[in-house]
């Protein structure tokens, strides 16, 4: 046998070696790009929406013809807009804030703007109405709460801001639920109540925004509490 041969008769000069098959290329893993936090255009968006309703409720200024369409546009979008943010950057806090305000602002808006009877309601129909809509102010009182001690682990700024908002709500809502002579007087505290929410929750965003910007404590927050 010819030295060119191996021992299955196949030249060795046109052997082949078993082709391999081919390997995907390696694809690099890369992560969704970081974004900015959306918590001051949430809480912006907010402090708007606060300020005008108590404006109307303290009885500084009529703006209660503008607060549906601030309450639909300004409130659930901002609001809604930067707790999508937070909840695509991981913040649960800021996130389900922004989310749940939202739709607060907006569901509110739609009662007051479809649901509400009209002027010329008899009175059970108006004080069912208001019952309803109180019933459903406590509840986000309730929910507010929750967001007033979770707060305690952010900062002093926003514990006030969430503590307000509880007290505005559980007044305003008690305003609708009693009726009568009280809900005046309840209505006007729930929007100097608001009032002060609105200069916490401006103070809030700005130095939020600020203090990231310059990479130090411009408008002071107050520290979170150490747990």
């Amino acid at each position: 046998m010819s030295s060119t041969q191996v021992e299955s008769g196949v030249p060795a000069q046109t052997r082949t070696e078993p082709v391999q098959p081919a390997m995907p290329a390696e694809t690099a893993v890369t992560s969704l790009p970081s974004l900015a936090s959306g918590i001051p255009t949430s809480v912006f968006g907010f402090a708007i929406v606060i300020t005008m309703l108590s404006l109307a409720n303290t009885g500084i200024l009529d703006t209660n013809a503008l607060f549906i369409p601030v309450a639909m546009v300004v409130g659930f979008g901002a609001i809604g807009i930067g707790g999508l943010f937070e909840i695509r950057n991981g913040d649960l806090f800021g996130g389900t804030f922004g989310i749940v305000y939202a739709v607060f602002l907006l569901s509110t808006g739609i009662a007051l703007k479809f649901f509400s009877p009209p002027a010329t309601a008899d009175a059970k129909t108006a004080s069912a109405f208001g019952e309803a809509l109180g019933s459903y102010f406590l509840l986000w009182a309730l929910i507010s709460v929750f967001f007033t001690i979770a707060a305690l682990l952010v900062n002093k700024t926003a514990t006030i801001a969430f503590a307000l908002l509880a007290t505005v709500l559980l007044l305003a809502g008690l305003a609708n639920v009693v009726g009568g002579s009280s809900a005046s007087g309840l209505t006007k505290a729930a929007g100097w109540a608001g009032l002060a929410d609105g200069v916490a929750a401006f103070w809030l965003a700005g130095g939020i925004m600020l203090n990231t910007l310059h990479g130090r404590d411009l408008m002071p927050l107050g520290a979170r509490r150490v747990s």
